[in-house]
């Protein structure tokens, strides 16, 4: 039915609006913006999710933290931030990444967006610093080859 599901730590509420930091365990995500939203993938970096709406529509993108802007959406602040859309200027989505604090997102053409904490190069933008917003991956760093996969 498109609704997502997961278990684990409900820190910050990304799981669940319970106002609780236990362990969930694996139940249907229970957010408000979410309810009734179809999707058809999604992944969790150590402070973020980001799920893909069915078809590749979008990237949404919620979490406990922003810190890196990791979330794609809003200003870095360590609090919590719910969910969103990441502009990515109306591409089609065909897979997403989310590392422990930076996170990628793959279009049906081939091209890398990325975001969030940039130590050691992780987002591929050949530049130093953190990005808020999503960014393409320019071709040179890519040696101009469509991406079929991305990991985080």
């Amino acid at each position: 039915d498109g609704s997502l599901w997961g278990g684990g730590s409900n820190r910050g509420q990304c799981l669940s609006e319970e106002l609780s930091d236990e362990h969930v365990p694996l139940s249907r995500l229970d957010i408000a913006e979410l309810d009734g939203v179809p999707f058809e993938a999604a992944d969790m970096g150590r402070d973020h999710i980001l799920a893909i709406l069915e078809g590749g529509r979008a990237v949404i993108s919620w979490g406990p933290s922003n810190e890196f802007g990791q979330i794609g959406h809003g200003l870095p602040y360590r609090s919590r931030v719910r969910p969103g859309v990441v502009h990515l200027g109306g591409v089609l989505v065909k897979q997403v990444a989310c590392g422990e604090h930076h996170s990628l997102v793959l279009t049906a053409h081939g091209e890398v967006y990325s975001f969030g904490c940039n130590l050691h190069g992780a987002l591929g933008s050949g530049r130093c610093g953190s990005q808020e917003q999503a960014e393409r991956v320019l071709g040179n760093h890519l040696r101009s080859q469509p991406v079929r996969g991305i990991s985080a």
